[in-house]
């Protein structure tokens, strides 16, 4: 009981988490990584907040790992004790057709840092989304996407990501006499 209280008064507020959420949001601009999809490899890239992948096959969800980050922004956090919960919509994309359904999860951070977030809906069957965060170096540290599961019924998709590279642009005005 004692603990739990102790966690209570550890957990940041709300405002906090959704200020280092966008700063994490901002720190995956301009990356790429290598996305292993239930063994399946392919390099997907986030530039200027638009998603440029390789031709992709079979299940496309290189969006999740910044589209669950941008959707937290707008969830209501209640304090559970050591971890938050929120009540909101999850989207679903299948078979080319993207729909909002209702969903509530589970949010652990670490410091102000989401750390891990789970979305619980039901499309035809039930879905679990469980998407973990960590410490990337790149030039400099960056908190990003991990690994991430979705269980639906039977069936069970297990994504990481890897083998981060960064890239940057500049543009150059120059006045021509």
């Amino acid at each position: 009981m004692i603990a739990v209280l102790i966690l209570a008064l550890l957990l940041p507020t709300q405002a906090e988490v959704r200020a280092t959420t966008h700063q994490t949001i901002q720190a995956m601009r301009e990356v790429s990584a290598e996305q292993v999809v239930n063994g399946r490899s392919s390099r997907i890239s986030l530039f200027n907040g638009i998603h440029v992948s390789r031709p992709y096959h079979g299940l496309y969800v290189d969006q999740g790992w910044v589209s669950i980050l941008n959707d937290s922004q707008s969830w209501l956090l209640v304090d559970a004790g050591n971890h938050f919960t929120f009540k909101s919509g999850c989207l679903w994309t299948e078979r080319a057709k993207s729909v909002w359904y209702p969903c509530e999860g589970e949010v652990y951070v670490e410091g102000t840092r989401i750390q891990r977030v789970i979305q619980y809906f039901t499309v035809s069957s039930p879905i679990t989304i469980d998407i973990t965060y960590g410490w990337v170096q790149l030039s400099r540290p960056r908190w990003l996407p991990l690994r991430m599961s979705v269980v639906r019924g039977r069936e069970r998709l297990g994504v990481t990501w890897s083998n981060y590279r960064e890239y940057f642009t500049e543009v150059v005005v120059k006045e021509i006499p």
